[in-house]
């Protein structure tokens, strides 16, 4: 077990070198400071996640969210500092996903 944890924590701190990591936190730090920025991306953040668990527990999502949701979508696009930050986030997630799939693989699955 420690050395699964060790591999972990070495996976861990390489993660922390890559440039998506640093591009991806770079931003944060950067909307963490910025109020505005920082409300809008928590506003859609909630409503995404409002979403997403409607969808995993098959529940209609009422045409009122849907458009709420589009609206803040288009808020948060428009926006280029909330822009950047989706694609940084996207790359990182990205990097993680294929972790992931690389965990799988050497699992035998």
């Amino acid at each position: 077990m420690k050395e699964i944890l060790d591999k972990a924590n070495e996976l861990g701190l390489m993660l922390r070198s890559t440039e998506a990591f640093m591009e991806f936190n770079n931003i944060k730090e950067i909307i963490d400071r910025d109020e505005s920025a920082s409300q809008a991306l928590a506003m859609y953040n909630t409503a995404a996640e409002e979403i997403q668990l409607k969808q995993q527990n098959g529940i209609e999502i009422e045409s009122y969210e849907q458009e709420k949701f589009r609206e803040l979508t288009q808020k948060v696009i428009a926006n280029p500092l909330l822009k950047e930050y989706l694609i940084k986030r996207d790359n990182y997630m990205g990097l993680l996903m294929l972790i992931h799939e690389a965990m799988d693989i050497g699992s035998g699955e």
